[in-house]
């Protein structure tokens, strides 16, 4: 008998043991299995019973019209019999909240893909959870665990504090210490200022001691003078600054003038009614805030009263002789400027940076020549210093001379005659200014009294007088010698001092020719002059 037939020889059994269904249920199914079984299960079969129509998920008894590949070995016939779930290979859809996680989903109910959790989101820790979307839950996972006497995520501390007080900005020296308190930094013990730890706390104190956050007597208008701090250090006291200094020969704040050093105008430059002053000398009021026109002429001074003809009276003219009507007395002695004789500077400042000039020597026999920086030791000099009537410094230098000195000094290529270099002499080096020449620095009122003056330089020469030394190279005695101009002088009258800056490295000084031992020749050439020369009085 085939299968088929055995097959419908079992349904006419059990329908004669059921007896009759007047109405079909999904439970009594007798035909063909609709749904094809690719393993020999229907999944989705869960409940039991037998169907007798369309197939639903029950006892099927009917007709396999297909081999189960999984079940059936290649050759056998289709078989008759209960199908058993086939574990989802007839799944549809997947159904969130049931559970189980299906394909598609990463989680449902408890169950969560393998191998997530909330270190692989990026948390330190936590239990990680699904929502009623099938989706991840992070609420519970955490950034930090506050306890676990480690710093993590947005803690400010774990167990002890990691900042003090003055970390966080509170007054330095002040007593109380910084808490951790659930894992934030408690500052409550903290002192937010401290009257009289010399310190400014900002946003509490205005000043503290000698601590007055960056004021001064001049940031808040005055000229100069000194602030003090209230006791409590929550006010500014100001009441020792001053607008002014009159008689420092320096205009500053409200004034107008101070002393005659300072003035640019003269008594033609006023008037009386709409007359305007002919001659006489202008001044400056005590207190700096006016000019001083008593001394000035609506009248033409006679000749006979007037020898110099500045048109300032012979009995009030600072210098008679010389016309100045100016009358300008940088030194305060009395004596116009131009009456004054040049004030001479000729004593070496010894003070461990200045008075020491250097050049650059080079011997150059074959190829590069090999520069080599040398110093010059000022060992005496002069200079003179004079004012005009128009305020203007002219300094001159008299005469400077260098100590005499041995140099060696390396030759390019000579090692190739076994000659490493050659030994010169420089002696009668000296510095003197051109005749007629001289620096002159304009407009140095100001300049005068602060000591610090700038102008541009007339030339002026420096000689050298060189030759062989040491029977290394034989040369007559050769002079050197250079012009330079400078426009870098500082002048201090008060200070009795007087400083010359030299930057010239390129001026040529000399070039000396030597024959060593016979055998070549080579030129040593001396170049540039730098340093400062700093004269005293």
């Amino acid at each position: 008998m085939n299968r088929t037939t055995k097959l419908l020889a079992i349904a006419t059994l059990l329908l004669a043991a059921c007896g009759d269904d007047p109405v079909e249920t999904p439970s009594d199914d007798v035909g063909t299995d609709a749904v094809s079984d690719t393993g020999g299960a229907d999944a989705g079969d869960t409940t039991t019973g037998r169907d007798l129509g369309i197939d639903t998920p029950q006892i099927d008894i009917g007709v396999d019209t297909t081999t189960d590949p999984a079940i059936d070995p290649p050759g056998d016939t289709p078989e008759v019999g209960p199908d058993v779930p086939d574990s989802g290979r007839d799944a549809g859809p997947a159904v969130c909240g049931n559970g189980v996680r299906e394909t598609g989903e990463i989680c449902d109910g408890e169950q969560i893909l393998a191998g997530i959790d909330c270190v692989a989101q990026g948390f330190i820790g936590g239990e990680l959870g699904c929502d009623s979307a099938c989706a991840l839950d992070t609420s519970a996972c955490y950034m930090s665990l506050c306890g676990d006497d480690i710093v993590s995520g947005d803690e400010e501390c774990d167990g002890a504090a990691s900042d003090t007080c003055v970390d966080l900005g509170f007054a330095p020296g002040g007593d109380g210490e910084v808490t951790c308190n659930e894992c934030v930094q408690d500052t409550s013990a903290c002192q937010v200022s401290i009257c009289g730890n010399a310190h400014v706390e900002a946003g509490h104190e205005v000043c503290d001691g000698e601590e007055f956050a960056g004021q001064s007597c001049r940031t808040r208008g005055f000229f100069d003078g000194d602030l003090s701090c209230s006791t409590g250090c929550d006010a500014i006291d100001d009441s020792a600054c001053v607008e002014s200094v009159c008689g420092n020969r320096t205009i500053e704040g409200p004034e107008v003038c101070d002393g005659a050093g300072s003035i640019a105008l003269s008594c033609t430059d006023f008037d009386v009614d709409g007359t305007p002053f002919v001659g006489g000398t202008l001044g400056c009021m005590s207190d700096c805030t006016a000019f001083d026109i008593t001394g000035c002429t609506l009248d033409p001074v006679a000749s006979e009263d007037d020898a110099d003809g500045d048109s300032v009276p012979d009995s009030s003219d600072n210098c008679p002789d010389d016309a100045n009507p100016n009358q300008l007395d940088f030194d305060g002695d009395g004596v116009g400027n131009v009456c004054d004789g040049p004030v001479r500077y000729d004593v070496v400042v010894d003070d461990g940076e200045s008075n020491t000039l250097y050049t650059v020597t080079a011997g150059d026999a074959i190829g590069t020549p090999v520069e080599y920086e040398l110093p010059r030791v000022v060992e005496s000099g002069q200079v003179d210093l004079s004012f005009d009537d128009e305020g203007a410094a002219t300094l001159t230098i008299v005469g400077v001379a260098f100590a005499d000195s041995t140099e060696s000094v390396p030759v390019a290529g000579g090692e190739l005659f076994g000659i490493t270099g050659v030994t010169i002499a420089i002696s009668e080096a000296t510095m003197v200014q051109a005749e007629g020449t001289s620096i002159v620095a304009a407009d140095t009122a100001d300049g005068y009294a602060t000591g610090e003056m700038s102008g541009a330089a007339g030339s002026f020469g420096l000689v050298f007088h060189a030759a062989g030394a040491d029977d290394t190279g034989t040369s007559a005695p050769v002079d050197g010698t250079a012009t330079f101009t400078h426009t870098s002088v500082e002048v201090s009258a008060f200070d009795d001092r007087v400083t010359i800056s030299f930057n010239d490295p390129t001026a040529v000084i000399g070039t000396f020719p030597y024959s060593v031992l016979g055998l070549i020749e080579v030129e040593v050439t001396i170049t540039g002059l730098t340093g400062d020369l700093v004269l005293g009085r």
